[in-house]
């Protein structure tokens, strides 16, 4: 492959064949991190406060001011939204707030098992705006998908059969378990992972 770490995302797939076989597809998987409110509208009280930790940040305090709303006391899912995301924004937390059937949903743009929303609490969210609290964790085969490993490529490579996949100086090598020249490994064009670095030629032993 080409050096980490990768740019790679939900989906992609990596197509390899060995020894001139079948081919074998690996699909890559991450997902954010979300947490998702109670339905709107909201009685949000004025200098109603609101916590809350992206990826392991520190906690991040938000007071809601009644000015950012038409009527603070029926707050819509939508004004909601545009206030958080201001507050993401000046925080620099990548994170976005999006409207969801009433709800409020907030969720990382990070994708995979590194990507954390934690709602620690406030007085805006009790009983109010009624995320649940705690941290929860993306899924997926990287901490990061945008920013995958080698170690994290070889560990979604276990599976491969015919060959063996291993860290070499912060890339992926994929080797053959035979020897000669019909020796072969080949990761082929249909590959959409692309990020990964890997031509498309046939690489044959001796």
């Amino acid at each position: 492959s080409g050096a980490q770490p990768y740019v790679l995302d939900h989906g992609q797939t990596r197509v390899i064949s060995i020894d001139g076989g079948a081919n074998q597809t690996f699909t890559l998987s991450a997902t954010a991190a979300s947490r998702t409110s109670a339905a709107g509208t909201f009685n949000i009280p004025d200098l109603a406060t609101f916590q809350i930790q992206i990826n392991g940040s520190t906690t991040r305090p938000k007071t809601f001011s009644a000015s950012e709303f038409v009527d603070n006391t029926v707050a819509t899912a939508a004004e909601v939204v545009s206030s958080l995301n201001a507050f993401f924004l000046s925080q620099g937390l990548a994170a976005l707030a999006t409207v969801d059937t009433g709800a409020v949903k907030i969720a990382t743009v990070r994708k995979g098992t590194g990507a954390i929303v934690n709602v620690v609490g406030g007085t805006a969210n009790a009983g109010i705006l009624a995320f649940t609290t705690g941290a929860i964790a993306g899924t997926g085969d990287a901490s990061d998908i945008a920013s995958t490993t080698a170690a994290e490529g070889v560990t979604k490579l276990a599976t491969l059969t015919g060959s063996t996949a291993s860290v070499s100086s912060g890339t992926v090598l994929v080797t053959s378990a035979t020897t000669g020249i019909t020796s072969t490994v080949q990761v082929k064009n249909t590959t959409t992972a692309t990020g990964a670095g890997f031509d498309n030629a046939v690489h044959a032993g001796s």
